[in-house]
């Protein structure tokens, strides 16, 4: 049984504004681990830049819209797979999304993950994305790291207790 893909769409533009919407570029590729919120795209429109957000967290799974091409009102731009999918049944998915240099927090959140790893023999089905440095340098922003159990957000710009990230981990598996 396979749940339905979540759709990221453009916003309703104004059809007689004159000016054709554009996507600029993607933040995420496909196969890219991402968390609700998470910026996804960005679309040049006459009057500003519209940031896209994931609806939900999960794994992008495939784009259909490229950069530099133009956008429709409410077009289907890409589509996530939920993170409710994405680990096997008796696993539990970690996600450890860092910034393009590894900081500090980034650092200590893998150690983390380490020793939980450790603690949860064969259960923690660990994946990690980085952020693209040109992408980072670009706008002058360096992501903080996000630590996501499941679906969870247990973290943003911060290292968790290893306790409380065990605790969701074993409600997780029942």
């Amino acid at each position: 049984m396979t749940e339905a893909l979540s759709e990221v769409r453009a916003p309703q533009y104004d059809r007689d504004s004159g000016c054709e919407p554009m996507l600029l570029f993607w933040y995420a590729q496909p196969g890219d681990t991402v968390v609700e919120g998470q910026d996804l795209c960005e679309i040049e429109t006459a009057k500003a830049v519209v940031v896209i957000t994931a609806p939900c967290g999960g794994v992008l799974e495939e784009i259909l819209v490229g950069e530099s091409q133009p956008v429709e009102s409410e077009q289907l731009l890409a589509r996530i797979r939920p993170a409710a999918e994405a680990a096997p049944s008796g696993r539990v998915k970690v996600t450890l999304i860092g910034a393009p240099k590894k900081c500090a927090k980034c650092v200590a959140c893998e150690e983390l993950i380490a020793r939980l790893q450790e603690r949860f023999p064969g259960v923690i089905d660990f994946h990690q994305h980085t952020t693209d440095d040109a992408e980072a340098a670009e706008f002058g922003v360096v992501m903080p790291p996000f630590l996501v159990v499941g679906n969870l957000i247990v973290a943003m710009g911060a290292v968790p207790e290893e306790d409380k990230v065990a605790q969701l981990i074993e409600k997780q598996l029942g």
